[in-house]
């Protein structure tokens, strides 16, 4: 089997953020990941993208997640509480479009409860099963500009994507390091206020 070294390179990329972000979580005392899967057949979906002129977006997509990540937070009394994400790692191969594309397509399967039905509970209950799509990027000009591109989209994508650099997340991955496109365009607005 011969496997191109873009996706060897895509692929080591993938573990080193699990293995950065299970040591780190699991370090703590309040946290702990309880499942880290990379294989993205697991947790692939299909959605149907809502017709809205969006010019990024196709009919239907197959999405497979780069990784799906379950971890458990105990507060001070010992009730745990469940915390989901989703992993994109970019190593800026792909055009934005598609990178817009799949965060529609993780909106799209966020309300219409297909996280819920995954875990066999019903379509209707898609609040109980939020979940967050961390996507890892290669430089902070690459996660600015999924960042300003995601807050072009109608509606804009605000807070269910989480951005962060790929040497950020792997040298300190519990910091202050993510940026919602919500948080990006209230640091923009504010250098523009700065600047004129």
């Amino acid at each position: 089997m011969q496997v191109s070294d873009l996706t060897l390179r895509h692929e080591l990329a993938v573990q080193e953020v699990k293995t950065a972000l299970t040591l780190a979580v699991n370090q703590t005392e309040q946290f702990r990941v309880a499942e880290f899967t990379t294989w993205p057949l697991l947790y692939e979906f299909r959605v149907t993208l809502p017709a809205n002129g969006n010019t990024f977006s196709r009919p239907e997509i197959l999405l497979k997640p780069d990784g799906f990540i379950r971890i458990m937070e105990t507060d001070s009394e010992g009730q745990e509480f469940r915390r989901l994400f989703f992993l994109e790692v970019d190593r800026s191969t792909e055009n934005l479009n598609t990178l817009v594309t799949k965060a529609l397509a993780y909106r799209e399967y966020y309300r219409t409860g297909g996280l819920a039905e995954k875990f066999g509970a019903s379509k209707a209950n898609a609040n109980n099963y939020p979940f967050r799509v961390l996507i890892v990027l290669k430089s902070a000009e690459r996660r600015d500009n999924v960042a300003n591109a995601l807050l072009k989209i109608n509606p804009p994508v605000l807070k269910q994507c989480w951005l962060t650099t790929l040497d950020e997340i792997v040298t300190k991955p519990l910091d202050d390091i993510w940026v919602r496109p919500l948080d990006y365009r209230s640091t923009a607005l504010t250098k523009h206020m700065l600047l004129s």
